[in-house]
């Protein structure tokens, strides 16, 4: 008895810790050169911040990667084009710092419901502040540097 107690618990654990392969998640390309996937529909905490899971892929990549030149980018926008949220990987760090990413591997984004920064300071010296995400339907741009952008959306409830 206590052998198929112990099988049955065991076997519940696994089928329950799966993550479902349903439409929950979104498959989004860049050509042959990227492939993410990221949920289409996140449910926000009511307060503070919180990171959504990306997992990506990288496939055919064009010089000037061969030369360690360029990076693959996430951004989250509103219809104003106003950053909620970035995340930026690069294949050779372009400045200390920045860390080389494996060719299949994940991220998390960061969104918050107030408005924040992570201390980046770009080339007019301002620290670059992100929008509070709020429900709604956002953009999802997914970016190759030298080659666009492809765009997708991402819901907030």
């Amino acid at each position: 008895m206590k052998k198929v107690l112990v099988i049955f618990l065991a076997a519940s654990f696994l089928f329950s810790s799966q993550i479902p392969a349903t439409a929950s998640t979104k498959e989004f390309k860049f050509g042959e050169m990227v492939t993410i996937w990221f949920p289409s529909v996140v449910t926000l905490k009511k307060t503070g911040c919180q990171d959504i899971p990306v997992r990506y892929s990288v496939g055919k990549l064009p010089w000037p990667y061969t030369d360690g030149i360029g990076a693959l980018y996430v951004y989250i926008v509103d219809d104003a084009d106003k950053l909620i949220s970035r995340y930026s990987y690069f294949y050779e760090p372009l400045k200390e710092g920045e860390k080389v990413w494996k060719r299949n591997s994940a991220f998390k984004v960061k969104v918050c419901r107030k408005v924040w920064s992570d201390g980046y300071i770009n080339d007019s010296g301002e620290v670059v502040k992100f929008l509070g995400v709020k429900k709604g339907t956002y953009r999802l741009v997914l970016g190759v540097m030298f080659k666009g952008e492809e765009y997708s959306t991402i819901k907030f409830k």
